[in-house]
């Protein structure tokens, strides 16, 4: 989240003026699950993407290999299981080597759960339907855990905090209404504005969140624009 600082107030007519920064409400670093050589990178910066999208593929090698492993290791526990059962029927087995063979069986099931869900991490999707902020990996780079890869807005919900002196907030919270001013000329009216209940203790300033509307283009997060409140002469 950005903070925006008071840099100063500017007449513009419609009331006073202040800078503040674009954030997304909705933003999200897609980090690697487990490691592995990006193989492809099918989204870029500015791309549209939907819910559930595959954004960058990871190699899979290795992750193949130990589900291949886990369901050798349960086809051959579930046999012995199947056959412990048969031989308690017949009282050839104890209870003690049946619940042995069982617990056998539920951990391979379990181990096979584990990495195959390693395989899907090698998948990386969009949480939600959105807007590429950055890409952060080329195809061919290995990445380890935890490693950034790509980030996703949603461009449908962008807002704006701003810090106003003290003796404007009440006269804010009286007229919620502001008007946003972007580098590229465009103005719109906030579709909601949210004066905080307390004073910073230091600044004594007041923060104001402004929220915007759907715009198309989006404006990106991180820019900067003009916020006035028509309330503060």
């Amino acid at each position: 989240m950005y903070d925006t600082l008071i840099v100063g107030a500017a007449d513009t007519g419609r009331g006073r003026a202040w800078d503040g920064v674009v954030e997304a409400v909705h933003r999200a670093t897609l980090t690697a699950q487990t490691s592995g050589r990006v193989t492809e990178v099918l989204r870029d910066v500015n791309d549209r993407v939907a819910a559930g999208e595959v954004l960058v593929r990871l190699s899979a090698v290795e992750q193949q290999a130990g589900v291949d492993a886990a369901r050798a290791q349960l086809q051959l526990a579930e046999a012995t299981y199947r056959r412990m059962a048969g031989l308690a029927e017949g009282q050839y087995v104890s209870k003690m080597q049946l619940d042995q063979a069982r617990a056998e069986r539920d951990a391979a099931r379990a181990q096979l759960a584990n990495v195959s869900q390693q395989t899907a991490y090698t998948m990386i999707r969009a949480p939600y339907a959105g807007i590429v902020a950055s890409r952060d990996v080329e195809p061919g780079e290995s990445v380890g855990v935890g490693q950034p890869l790509m980030t996703v807005f949603s461009p449908g919900a962008l807002r704006i905090e701003v810090s106003i002196p003290q003796s404007d907030a009440e006269r804010v919270r009286a007229t919620p209404a502001a008007a946003v001013t972007f580098d590229d000329g465009r103005s719109v009216e906030a579709s909601e504005v949210t004066v905080f209940p307390a004073a910073d203790p230091f600044t004594h300033a007041v923060k104001v969140r402004v929220q915007l509307p759907a715009l198309d283009p989006a404006p990106q997060p991180g820019g900067t624009v003009k916020v006035v409140f028509p309330a503060v002469a």
